[in-house]
């Protein structure tokens, strides 16, 4: 209701109550002028309230310290004060849920959020790499990268697979990347160098890394997170691949004796979104949700990951007193991991299996699937992993 047909309501009030005297008492006035005052505030104040409820499957590895540290805090502590103070008018029922619980590995995700049988959840490209080859591109060229260009051609290649097959092909969208901790192998038997990987068998997650591992003399074996440690365990394979802060929080210190810091890229993750619900969603919701949860998610975990989690989860495996921080466990000396970080000629072997095997079987695998994946990855990517797809 506007002030001027409030006013006008409250004057024609006046002159049934109190005839002349409503223009000429004093007091008369001022009441009403305080009842007008009051009736205005209430108006521009009480709003309807919006209701958004969403399911949000919000990480696959619960014990992983970006989840203990960033994650799980911020949405639980942090973000109701900050949608309470942007979003006055909404009411957010979120129904968090990790991936632990919902029973899944991670694998699921995908078919998950297409499904719309969860509105946002964690995700992974390289999961989504058999459905879809282009996702795959982002982990290529972050062979090699730091960090902080990581972050960039993560953030780079979003947009590209949102628009050209995502969206269109599956009503689905990816919001916000992050990595995992840097990827490290950790064997059951000495591994100091890329040749070793000859004659064994490692728990890897992509075609692109099985393409890597065949090219060393080396066989991947595609295995969820949760089947690796048993796998480990019993000798299914001789060496598993992951983020060094992740093997620490699930012990894969017990049934390994070396971690070799070759990292064959970032594995690089997010955030998804089902389209249909994001599109539902008003513009300041979805705008907030992009840019003050998602978006902000993912920025503090690639810098966690960056500068924290990945270099403490080396020195915790290893059972040094750099070993700091709370959420990962100092290896006691007895289980410590003989670690070796990759020389100058296996840094250049893992370029050249990159160039001649990895990126060659990507390129023609994924444009098996319809899409221009070289001229994507050459306009988008090549200018910042520093080579292009020929």
């Amino acid at each position: 209701m506007s002030r001027t047909k409030i006013i006008a309501g409250l004057s024609a009030l006046c002159m049934l109550a109190f005839g002349a005297a409503c223009s000429s008492d004093p007091e008369v006035v001022e009441k009403i002028v305080e009842v007008e005052k009051e009736v205005i505030k209430e108006v521009e104040v009480v709003k309807e309230q919006r209701i958004v409820s969403y399911n949000f499957a919000e990480f696959v590895h619960t014990t992983q310290s970006s989840y203990v540290d960033i994650v799980k805090p911020f949405l639980r502590e942090e973000f109701p004060g900050l949608a309470a103070a942007a979003l006055p008018d909404v009411t957010l029922e979120p129904n968090y849920l990790t991936h632990a619980e919902l029973g899944l590995t991670g694998f699921e995700t995908f078919k998950l959020i297409q499904q719309g049988l969860q509105d946002i959840a964690w995700f992974s490209y390289a999961y989504t790499g058999g459905a879809v080859p282009l996702t795959e591109g982002v982990d290529i060229a972050t062979f090699g990268s730091d960090w902080k260009n990581a972050q960039q051609i993560g953030k780079t290649w979003m947009p590209v697979v949102n628009d050209a097959v995502f969206e269109p092909d599956y009503g689905v969208r990816v919001q916000a990347t992050y990595p995992a901790p840097q990827l490290t192998f950790f064997c059951n038997s000495p591994v100091t160098s890329i040749d070793d990987f000859k004659g064994k068998k490692v728990r890897v997650w992509s075609t692109l890394l099985s393409d890597f591992l065949e090219s060393v003399g080396g066989e991947g074996v595609s295995l969820a997170f949760a089947e690796a440690y048993n796998a480990l365990q019993t000798g299914v394979v001789d060496c598993g691949l992951t983020g060094s802060s992740s093997a620490n929080s699930n012990k894969w210190y017990e049934v390994t004796s070396h971690q070799y810091t070759l990292a064959p890229g970032w594995f690089v993750s997010g955030y998804m979104v089902n389209a249909d619900f994001w599109n539902s969603l008003d513009d300041d919701v979805r705008t907030f949700f992009a840019d003050q949860m998602i978006g902000e998610i993912g920025d503090r975990i690639w810098e966690y990951e960056g500068e924290v989690s990945s270099i403490q989860g080396i020195e915790c495996n290893a059972g040094t007193d750099n070993c700091t921080l709370e959420s990962l466990t100092k290896v006691p000396a007895d289980q410590a991991l003989i670690t070796t970080a990759p020389s100058e000629a296996d840094l250049a072997k893992l370029d050249e299996a990159l160039m001649n095997t990895v990126l060659p079987r990507w390129v023609e695998r994924c444009e098996e699937s319809g899409q221009p994946c070289k001229d994507l990855f050459n306009e988008h990517l090549a200018p910042l992993a520093g080579f292009s797809a020929s």
